[in-house]
C-alpha cells in the first residue's frame, strides 16, 4: 500500500518527476520482495504508466529547446530520450524533431559548417526514412530533404 500511495502522489508530467522516480523504485521493491504475489502484475502496469510520465516529460523538454531555438540541445535531448526509451511510441515524432532540429541548425549555422551539419540532417533524413519508409511525417521530411539537396548544390 505504500507503494501505491507513492504512485498516487506522483504528479503530471510537467511538474517535478522526483516523486515518480520514488514510486518507481518502491514498486519494483515490492516486486522485488514478493514475487509470487497476486499484485505483481498491477505493480507492473504501475510502472509502466509512470515510465510512460517520465517519458513524456523528457519529450517536453526536447522539444521546449526546439521552440526557444536551440537546436543543438534539442537533438541531444531527442537522441537521450530514444537511448533511455528505446521501445517508444514515439520515435517516429522524435527522428523527425532531430531531423527538422539538425536542418534549422544547419541552416542557422556559420557558412564554413554549414555543409557538414547539412550532411548530418541528411542522415537524420535517411535514419527516418529507414525506420518509417511511410508515416505521419513522411512529407514534411522529404520537403526537409528537398531543402538539404538544394543547399548542398548552392
Amino acid at each position: 500500500m505504500s507503494a501505491y500511495c507513492s504512485y498516487l502522489e506522483s504528479p503530471r508530467s510537467s511538474l517535478d518527476q522526483s516523486s515518480t522516480k520514488e514510486a518507481i523504485s518502491s514498486l519494483q521493491l515490492f516486486i522485488n520482495q514478493y514475487p509470487k504475489s497476486e499484485r505483481v502484475a498491477e505493480c507492473n502496469k504501475l510502472i509502466d504508466e509512470l515510465r510512460a510520465k517520465l517519458e513524456k516529460k523528457d519529450i517536453d523538454i526536447a522539444m521546449l529547446y526546439f521552440r526557444m531555438s536551440d537546436y543543438k540541445a534539442s537533438v541531444v535531448s531527442l537522441n537521450n530520450v530514444l537511448k533511455d526509451y528505446p521501445d517508444t511510441k514515439s520515435k517516429e515524432l522524435i527522428l523527425y524533431s532531430i531531423l527538422s532540429a539538425k536542418y534549422e541548425y544547419a541552416i542557422n549555422s556559420v557558412y564554413d559548417k554549414r555543409i557538414e551539419r547539412l550532411n548530418a540532417a541528411s542522415d537524420a533524413y535517411d535514419e527516418l526514412v529507414a525506420g518509417f519508409p511511410v508515416g505521419e511525417y513522411s512529407e514534411k521530411a522529404l520537403a526537409i530533404k528537398k531543402n538539404i539537396s538544394k543547399e548542398l548544390n548552392n
